[in-house]
């Protein structure tokens, strides 16, 4: 695999949010295979002279797909459950498809039509055997965020993201917007993925409502598959150097680490789990098998 690597891939934020400001809202805008460098910041000032109320935490529900189908449908949007999790695939009239996994939030695969008629998948992800014989989700597009208020707060870290809204049409764009809140409803983050006809683009959008301070770093990593260094231009890598390596391991996996420990039923699905998400793994998988097996025995 041949990528582009840049700071601004894996920026590392820190944020001050002024007391001053009761409501900030930050947009962090992301495009897989076109990084942008610029972030955008947009706050209103206005005095609070009363305490805002704690709102709960906002409620996941669960990845049935019945109600989602049921919910959020006519948007060019499908969904398929996939033992607790749910892919939501975007599909547009021109032949761009793009795969959310929920509630993890983690873009899977991005596919673009080409000059040529085809379609080649340009963001970039694997899935490999791990130690215990799982299947094991390397790449795609996935944040890492963790915010920081008052020394005496306890830090927090957005995991798992409920779908709040879909927009748009399969004629012309789609956008997911998926929300998450931290326990006491004070801090909102919003994860907005749109696909466009010829670009797939990823927003983060935060709100604070606290009367202190709150700090933010993180990140957001996307692996690209590229043919050849010298025909690739990125805008906003102008001047990154590119190098080979291969994508970093992902928190995210299908199976969990003591799928070992499940009954026969259990592993049948999470086999069945791979070869829906990633066609080729099973084939692959199982030609590497044979072609061990063919190996002649020496002592």
């Amino acid at each position: 695999m041949t990528m582009a690597s840049n700071s601004l891939l894996c920026p590392n934020y820190l944020i001050p949010i002024s007391t001053s400001t009761p409501t900030a809202r930050h947009t962090f805008p992301s495009r897989p295979y076109l990084p942008s460098a610029s972030y955008y910041i947009q706050s209103t000032n206005c005095k609070r002279e009363f305490p805002l109320p704690r709102v709960a935490s906002i409620p996941y529900q669960p990845n049935n797909v019945d109600y989602l189908e049921e919910e959020f449908s006519g948007h060019g949007v499908t969904f398929e459950g996939i033992g607790d999790s749910c892919v939501a695939k975007m599909e547009l009239e021109n032949g761009s498809v793009a795969t959310l996994l929920l509630p993890s939030g983690l873009i899977t695969s991005y596919k673009a039509p080409m000059w040529h008629g085809g379609k080649v998948e340009l963001l970039h992800t694997s899935v490999s055997e791990g130690q215990d014989g799982d299947a094991v989700i390397k790449g795609g597009v996935s944040l890492a965020f963790n915010f920081q208020g008052d020394s005496d707060e306890v830090s927090w870290s957005p995991s798992k993201w409920a779908l709040h809204d879909i927009r748009g049409t399969a004629e012309e764009s789609i956008q997911v917007e998926l929300i998450n809140r931290e326990s006491e409803g004070m801090i909102e983050l919003k994860y907005i993925v749109t696909l466009e006809e010829d670009v797939l683009s990823s927003e983060l959008v935060i709100s604070n409502s606290k009367f202190s301070s709150l700090q933010l770093t993180g990140s957001i990593l996307s692996h690209l598959t590229v043919s050849t260094p010298d025909a690739t231009y990125a805008l906003g890598l102008e001047r990154s150097n590119i190098f080979t390596r291969p994508p970093i391991l992902s928190e995210f996996a299908i199976s969990p680490p003591d799928s070992e420990q499940e009954d026969g039923f259990n592993k049948l699905l999470s086999q069945v789990t791979v070869e829906r998400l990633f066609p080729g793994w099973g084939a692959r998988n199982q030609n590497n098998r044979n072609e061990a097996a063919r190996q002649p025995y020496r002592e």
